[in-house]
């Protein structure tokens, strides 16, 4: 990243940020009577802090302090860590027990950055190609399990062939994994898809994946007894085995969809 205009480079600094911080008013409770958050989970972290430790050895201040500036355009100055954070990804969990979103997200990271520096997919490769299709397929798959946006709703009842809503999600979540897999799916139909957009879109359902697995009370490691070890080959194959039940309809799909992600881009770089 380090090649890329201080312009550039803003953008790489708030993703990366807003990838493990989040506004504490998402999930973090708060006491009315002491006026203030409970940091349950870690922080409040700081921007400047988080940024210059992480960037300030190579990143040029100028570009640090325009991503702090942007992250805290609107006025929020203490941050709570999201699913995604170092601080939470070992809550509950051994050391050495398998984390096979993390694994994915790190995937993400190694492709953004690659891209940041100049390293150029490899696009239209046979390899590339096979794991291209599959992977769009299974964003396809995902996308008819998806209910439609309001607006695109069929009402009247009989007739109506609007998929049902998967009770583990909320609405919200629903949408933002809509809206995602859109995104994701349109790319890959382009000759040259944006790695960093379907690697941002990717993102945000794996965060989405994090948060109901949580909610729903399913361990990490049972998502790796019951489908695989590896979030990548064969994770997609593996319905029917150990937490299935666990694993239907949509939170099926996202599961599926998401194993194709890391092979496509092991054969970009």
């Amino acid at each position: 990243m380090s090649r890329l205009s201080t312009d550039e480079q803003v953008p790489y600094l708030v993703y990366w940020f807003l990838q493990y911080h989040e506004d504490p008013a998402h999930e973090t409770p708060y006491n009315g009577r002491e006026g203030g958050y409970l940091y349950i989970h870690g922080g409040p972290y700081n921007a400047q802090d988080a940024l210059f430790g992480e960037f300030g050895e190579s990143i040029s201040e100028d570009a640090l302090e325009a991503a702090v500036d942007e992250i805290q355009v609107d006025g929020t100055y203490d941050w709570a860590p999201t699913s995604a954070h170092p601080d939470r990804i070992d809550e509950g969990r051994d050391e050495d027990e398998p984390d096979p979103i993390s694994d994915l997200e790190s995937e993400l990271a190694a492709a953004r950055f690659a891209v940041a520096n100049g390293e150029a997919p490899q696009f239209g490769t046979d390899p590339e190609l096979a794991n291209r299709r599959r992977m769009l397929s299974s964003f396809d798959q995902l996308a008819m399990m998806l209910p439609p946006a309001p607006k695109d709703r069929v009402r009247g009842g009989i007739g109506d062939n609007n998929p049902p809503a998967d009770e583990r999600f909320t609405d919200e979540e629903l949408a933002e994994v809509r809206l995602a897999a859109d995104e994701i799916r349109g790319q890959l139909r382009e000759d040259v898809p944006d790695v960093e957009h379907v690697t941002k879109s990717t993102s945000v359902i794996t965060r989405v994946l994090r948060t109901v697995v949580r909610r729903c009370g399913v361990a990490l490691e049972d998502i790796v007894s019951g489908f695989s070890k590896e979030f990548g080959g064969t994770l997609g194959k593996a319905v029917g085995y150990g937490v299935v039940g666990h694993f239907t309809g949509i939170l099926e799909a996202v599961i599926s969809a998401l194993s194709n992600v890391g092979p496509w881009l092991a054969t970009l770089f």
